[in-house]
C-alpha cells in the first residue's frame, strides 16, 4: 500500500488498547467508561496520525467523570513516536476543576543517566526514559 511505503512501519492499535479498558462502547463509540480506585473514569479513543517522517503523533485524553453538577476533570496526553519506534516527544495537559497545567514538551533522545540541567523527574515509556521539570 502507498501510505505503508511513505509513512513507514510505525502504527498503534487502538482496538487492543480500548479492549484493555472495556472496549469501545460509550460515547458512541468513541470513549470506554470504566470505574478506578473508586472514581469513574472516561477514556477517548486517541486519535493516532502519521508523521512526515514514518512515525506517529498520537493524542489522548483520560477524564475523572465527576457528575453532571461539576465539570470533569482532564488529562490529555500527546505523543509522538519516531520512525523507529522511540518515543521522540511527549507534552501533557491536566484540568483540574476547571485550573490547567500544562507541561513543556519532553523530548526523547537522552541518553539513561545522562545530566541534564534544569531535570527534576524521569519516567521510563517502553525503552525510552524522558524527563521533565517540576512546575
Amino acid at each position: 500500500m502507498f501510505v505503508g511505503i511513505v509513512f513507514g512501519e510505525v502504527s498503534g492499535d487502538e482496538t487492543v488498547y480500548g479492549k484493555s479498558l472495556g472496549g469501545w462502547d460509550a460515547r458512541g463509540g468513541k470513549a470506554t467508561d470504566y470505574p478506578l480506585s473508586g472514581a469513574d473514569c472516561r477514556t477517548f479513543r486517541p486519535e493516532i496520525t502519521p508523521t512526515p517522517d514514518g512515525g506517529i503523533f498520537i493524542s489522548l485524553r483520560i477524564d475523572h467523570v465527576r457528575g453532571w453538577l461539576s465539570s470533569n476533570d482532564h488529562a490529555m496526553l500527546e505523543i509522538t513516536v519516531d520512525s523507529h519506534g522511540r518515543v521522540a516527544s511527549a507534552q501533557s495537559n491536566i484540568a483540574i476543576q476547571g485550573r490547567s497545567v500544562t507541561s513543556d514538551p519532553i523530548r526523547g533522545g537522552t541518553d539513561a543517566g545522562q545530566q541534564v540541567a534544569g531535570v527534576h523527574h524521569a519516567v521510563k515509556i517502553g525503552t525510552d526514559l524522558l524527563y521533565w521539570r517540576a512546575l
